[in-house]
């Protein structure tokens, strides 16, 4: 009987070229064979037992083989089971033969694949067997080998001369290995666990498993509504060490302490480890040289090296790391590692080195650690600059009347106006976004009008006027006063942001967006965004996003943004935007994909927000979630939403997405007049900004509310605004109060140009409904195939206005069933409408919506389907 081999096609990841190419060469007249090189862990003997068994559902036979290490000294021991009993010593050339026949009995004829794991360790013998059944042509061969290690010379021999395929298979990807990851985990991963995860793992498949058991076990790694987050770094399980300590096997002193030195700071100037065992290391593929730096080759060495460490032992190299570096010279970069280094060694640090490591922290987008750093310079004695570095880092992580305590007190101490501009930025905002206190940030302004007199700290505190202005929604004033700060060329490009903030919900989005795109770089410099430019970067893509312009750029652009945040660890970019990200797969009607994106932008905000953008993108949550009927998830986002504010009053811009999440969770609830109230008032506190305005009064409508009580408003926003969206918002509304089927398509069309699929998808669908009411069939058919499509593509979502026009959705009425009956038993149109006393159009009309309701296509089909 044949070796069993587990069919593993449906878990494969990452290796289909291979496994095409293993294909290709097992279907080649004449070749001999396959042998896959690689490291260990990359998945050698996985990709072998695939091919094998694919070979094997195509017909083939199947044998396997296994050599050890153990069993090396032993004489054809991997094939022990394939060779045939003997009483006594035998000529090896008669195994040989006995074997080959052995094989050849059991495949019955068929054509035979073979498995040979880890063959560089096969005694002399048994790598003579293997050379024998491939050029014999008995066998195809699919062997593995390990990249490095020496092989015996008949190994070697099938790909050097009997023709086999040698296939060196690389770690995986980092795509690959996030699709591994989400395998293995069984659902979707927040960005930052898939980059610990190919960080961790350099994409070695055996590496990444023991990674996610040690971090699925301890709950570093958790399932958090559908969405598996990464609370903490997991140190490596004793699996994994062991794994790693494989590789390390036979390593010296010299060697380890340089990994353990590594381990702590790397990547380290090669002069600080200049004596070291470097070369060596590196002849042994441990350590990389790169230029005049040195770095692991692989992350988990230094990992393993530094866990053996006792906790004197490491506190020594921490320190002996700093005093050389100090002694070279602290330069850009190197105040951060050298205060870390020292306070982890429990050692004494300089209230000033203390301060410059807590900057870096925070320009490297981790308050966190800047707020423990800040706060052991102001205990150090770092005066007013340290405590004003905590107050930005405690705002940052949302410890808003922390940061309001710490900051108030600075106020007319402040040393110099660079020091009272950074105050007077970190306060406004904390202010603003984090405690609602707007007026507060307005008098804050006005004081510092006075605190010096210079044109340069006149820009500044005009542009923190600008910001007032916008974030409190008095949008015009800030539009104008934005116009003149954007025409002062001394001002700084972040002003046209503000000024952009102001003239987007002020109404004139065309100018919004211009001025938008002055403040972020044009690609490709906008993969990593300046320090302050995310501010800018949410204006750019919100100005697109509101008016239905350029979704399609947007949205690849600020992907890449993302991805490129998230791999530097950049949660203070990649939160604003995964939820861009979000918001606009909800405005196309993906609310299943918008779900997962603010689910993940929610958990990069809740622990870096500067801008109090958690509450928005917590109630876009519920509402996507409402939306996908989840209502569970949908509540529990709405009450982060509203834990985020705490006490204080929703701000004017989140006050109609709180109200579009309430309503479509009453909505999901079964209370869909409840759910329209709600959005109606929603929809009246934010009349004065028109974007806001059209857009809440559209959910109205999307809700299934009266088309001719929301037609003039919707007519009045779009009047008052430039916006595209806004527009096909009006024509749709006018359009279904008319029921004017021409004007429903052209406001689907409209929604479909901009991206906006599922309200594309309702106005086509109350287009079709129309047309069959007006008896035009072949145009309502139209209309229904162009609906039907569109909401195909949102993943199932459907709003009580597309229910109320899908076919399929409700039973027939009593005069469609007797109109059904009446054709489906062979009476004409006339016929019916003569029996009955009503006009030939009407009877087309209920037949439409008879046979579109039991999905038929001709009459005589409706007598099967009405019994």
């Amino acid at each position: 009987m044949g070796a069993e081999v587990e069919p593993i096609a449906s878990r494969l990841v990452g290796r289909r070229r291979e496994l095409a190419l293993i294909g290709e060469a097992w279907e080649r007249p004449g070749c001999a064979g396959v042998v896959i090189a690689g490291p260990p862990g990359v998945g050698k003997t996985r990709l072998a037992r695939e091919a094998i068994a694919t070979a094997s559902a195509d017909g083939a036979a199947s044998e396997w083989a296994q050599a050890t290490r153990s069993a090396a000294t032993i004489p054809l021991a991997a094939f022990a089971r394939l060779l045939p009993r003997t009483d006594g010593p035998a000529d090896p050339l008669r195994h040989f033969q006995h074997a080959t026949d052995a094989i050849l009995a059991r495949a019955n004829g068929r054509p035979v694949v073979l498995g040979l794991d880890d063959a560089h360790l096969l005694d002399q013998a048994s790598a003579a067997l293997a050379l024998h059944l491939a050029t014999s042509g008995s066998a195809f061969l699919v062997a593995t080998v390990r990249a490095g290690e020496p092989c015996p010379d008949a190994i070697v021999a099938l790909w050097k001369d009997a023709g086999a395929r040698r296939l060196d298979l690389e770690q995986l990807s980092e795509a690959e290995t996030v699709a591994l990851t989400e395998q293995l985990l069984g659902g979707p991963v927040e960005g930052m666990a898939a980059q610990w995860a190919y960080a961790m793992s350099a994409g070695n498949p055996l590496y990444l498993r023991e990674l996610l058991a040690t971090a699925t076990e301890d709950a570093a790694l958790e399932l958090d509504e559908g969405l598996w987050r990464l609370r903490r770094r997991p140190a490596p399980g004793p699996a994994l060490r062991e794994l790693v300590a494989q590789r390390l096997d036979g390593l010296d002193e010299p060697g380890r302490e340089l990994l353990a030195l590594l381990g702590l700071g790397e990547p380290l100037a090669v002069e600080l480890v200049e004596g070291m065992a470097v070369a060596d290391a590196e002849s042994r593929g441990l350590v990389v040289v790169e230029g005049a730096e040195a770095r692991l080759a692989h992350p988990l060495y230094g990992e393993v090296v530094v866990a053996e460490l006792s906790g004197a032992r490491a506190a020594e190299l921490r320190v002996r790391l700093a005093d050389a570096v100090r002694a070279r010279g602290v330069g850009s970069g190197d105040a951060l590692r050298v205060a870390s280094w020292l306070r982890d060694a429990q050692a004494p640090v300089d209230p000033g080195l203390l301060l410059r490591a807590a900057e870096e922290a925070h320009r490297g987008h981790d308050p966190e650690l800047a707020a423990r750093l800040a706060a052991a310079a102001v205990d150090a004695g770092g005066g007013a600059p340290a405590a004003l570095m905590l107050g930005h880092a405690q705002s940052e992580l949302g410890r808003y009347a922390d940061a309001d305590a710490t900051l108030a007190s600075l106020e007319g101490g402040l040393p110099s106006a660079e020091a009272a501009a950074g105050y007077l930025f970190a306060r406004v905002n904390m202010l603003i976004w984090g405690l609602g206190r707007g007026e507060e940030a307005e008098r804050l302004v006005g004081r510092a009008a006075h605190w010096w007199t210079d044109p340069a700290w006149r820009r500044h505190v005009d542009s923190m006027g600008l910001l007032v202005l916008g974030a409190t929604g008095r949008s015009l004033e800030a539009g104008r006063l934005g116009d003149d700060l954007v025409a002062d060329p001394e001002q700084p490009v972040a002003v046209a942001a503000g000024a952009a903030l102001g003239w987007m919900y002020a109404g004139q989005t065309a100018k919004a967006q211009a001025l938008a795109d002055r403040a972020v770089p044009p690609a490709p410099g906008d993969e990593q965004l300046a320090e302050g430019q995310v501010g800018a970067l949410v204006m750019w893509a919100v100005t697109r996003l509101e008016a239905g312009r350029d979704w399609d750029e947007a949205e690849a652009r600020v992907a890449r943004i993302e991805h490129a945040a998230v791999q530097r660890g950049d949660r203070v970019t990649a939160g604003p935007a995964a939820a861009v990200l979000g918001s606009l797969a909800l405005g196309r009607g993906k609310a299943v994909t918008a779900a997962r994106r603010l689910r993940e932008a929610v958990a990069h905000l809740e622990l870096r927000d500067r801008r109090g953008l958690t509450i928005v993108t917590a109630a876009r949550l519920a509402h996507a979630e409402a939306r996908a009927g989840r209502l569970d998830a949908a509540l529990r986002a709405q009450a982060a939403a509203h834990d985020q504010l705490a006490t204080r009053e929703p701000l004017w811009h989140e006050r109609g997405r709180l109200a579009a999440a309430a309503g479509w969770i009453a909505i999901a609830g079964g209370e869909l007049a409840r759910g329209v109230d709600i959005m109606r008032e929603g929809a009246e506190s934010v009349a004065a900004w028109p974007v806001l305005h059209a857009e809440l009064l559209h959910q109205v409508l999307s809700a299934g509310a009266d088309a001719r009580e929301l037609a003039a408003p919707l007519a009045d926003a779009a009047g008052r605004c430039d916006a595209p969206l806004a527009a096909a918002y009006a024509l749709h509304a006018t359009g279904l109060a008319d029921r004017d089927p021409a004007a429903l398509e052209r406001a689907a069309d409209a929604l479909r140009s901009i991206g906006a699929l599922l309200s594309a998808a309702e106005a086509a669908a109350q287009a079709a409904s129309a047309y069959a009411d007006d008896g035009r069939m072949s145009s309502a058919r139209r209309a229904a195939a162009l609906s039907a499509r569109l909401a195909a593509e949102c993943e199932g979502v459907r709003t009580p206005a597309l229910r109320a026009t899908d076919p399929g959705s409700a039973e027939l009425t009593p005069r469609e069933r007797e109109i059904a009956e009446l054709a489906g038993a062979g009476q004409s149109n006339a016929e019916i409408a003569a029996q009955l006393h009503v006009s030939v159009r009407t009877v087309e009309s209920h037949l439409y919506h008879a046979m579109t309701k039991l999905g038929v296509e001709r009459r005589h089909e409706l007598g099967a389907h009405l019994t």
